[in-house]
């Protein structure tokens, strides 16, 4: 995806300790979200919850919008969405067979 801005750490961590990052963190879940993934934009670090991991499609297709969040370094759902679109074009086109 060649992100603007990497993170410093990539956690995948078991479900109680995903628990206990989000509550420590004061993570806030906008109604109707279901969060498997969270970014800490002041450590940079994105919390995987490895219990809830489910392919490397969706962990690509949702690790584009964390990357989203440090790109734009907002807590913003709206301007993730907004930086991730690139990334996963990045993504998408990366994944197209060449045809030579």
């Amino acid at each position: 995806m060649r992100p603007d801005v990497y993170p410093l750490r990539v956690l995948f961590v078991p479900h109680w300790k995903y628990i206990d990052a989000a509550r420590t963190f004061h993570l806030h879940v906008p109604t109707g979200y279901i969060s498997k993934l969270f970014t800490h934009l002041p450590s940079r670090s994105v919390f995987i919850d490895r219990d809830r991991y489910v392919s490397d499609d969706s962990l690509g297709y949702w690790l584009a919008h964390e990357l989203g969040h440090l790109a734009a370094n907002s807590v913003s759902e709206n301007d993730a969405d907004k930086a991730a679109r690139e990334y996963r074009k990045r993504r998408k086109d990366v994944r197209k067979p060449k045809i030579h």
